[in-house]
């Protein structure tokens, strides 16, 4: 097991950048890019501590300078800069699943990662530890034993995590349905702090996100993924 939020060093996805000191335990690592505009998750895997997109391009030699195309591997989704998400509140579900042998062969050994926004599935994708090589080695998820971390200030680099807003966390050990997410969301979120020390004079509680309409993912939704 990997020592709770310590950092190490290790060669990251692209092989001209060796020794890399960061964090590993992403168990998962869910968090904000590009302001509030995307949303990423990171997890560990047997195989490696960085995954990504099941056939995504090699970006290790990029030349452009534009954030979305050079990141275009990493698990996200985008848009959260549009009025239904700003300064309201949503709910995020995020749900890592390893596949299992009655799955088609070319997903199989990996891990597919799902995101509901509202209840909403915006992201359903496998992933992989190399870069446009699916099948080239497994993508099983790695147990990490640590604690639960929100917005932590990270020892390494002084830094101190904006503040969030945050109201009910859940976790579970299983996938849940589609049926049981939507209740979730259907239920909304309760107003009581666990200090006391929620300033109602930042945000309304009565703000929420409205849930976006239509069948199958992105439609007539203003969030994509990333890559898309």
């Amino acid at each position: 097991m990997q020592n709770q939020f310590k950092t190490y060093t290790y060669n990251s996805l692209c092989p001209t950048d060796h020794n890399k000191t960061d964090v590993l335990v992403k168990s998962p690592l869910v968090k904000f890019e590009r302001g509030t505009d995307v949303l990423t998750v990171e997890f560990n895997t047997v195989q490696s501590p960085d995954v990504v997109l099941d056939g995504s391009r090699n970006t290790c030699t990029a030349n452009s300078r534009n954030w979305s195309s050079t990141n275009a591997h990493k698990v996200s989704i985008k848009n959260f800069s549009d009025a239904n998400y700003i300064g309201k509140w949503f709910m995020v579900t995020v749900m890592l699943q390893d596949t299992f042998p009655s799955d088609p062969l070319p997903d199989r050994n990996r891990v597919r990662v799902r995101i509901f926004i509202n209840g909403r599935p915006e992201l359903d994708k496998y992933v992989n530890g190399t870069f446009n090589s699916p099948l080239s080695k497994p993508s099983i998820l790695q147990p990490n034993a640590g604690n639960l971390y929100v917005a932590p200030k990270l020892a390494y680099n002084h830094s101190t995590a904006d503040r969030i807003y945050m109201a009910n966390l859940n976790y579970y050990n299983y996938a849940l349905t589609q049926a049981e997410i939507n209740s979730l969301y259907s239920a909304g979120y309760s107003n009581r702090s666990t200090n006391g020390n929620v300033d109602t004079t930042k945000v309304s509680m009565s703000m929420r996100s409205a849930p976006t309409v239509g069948v199958g993912l992105h439609s007539t939704s203003p969030l994509a993924v990333l890559n898309a």
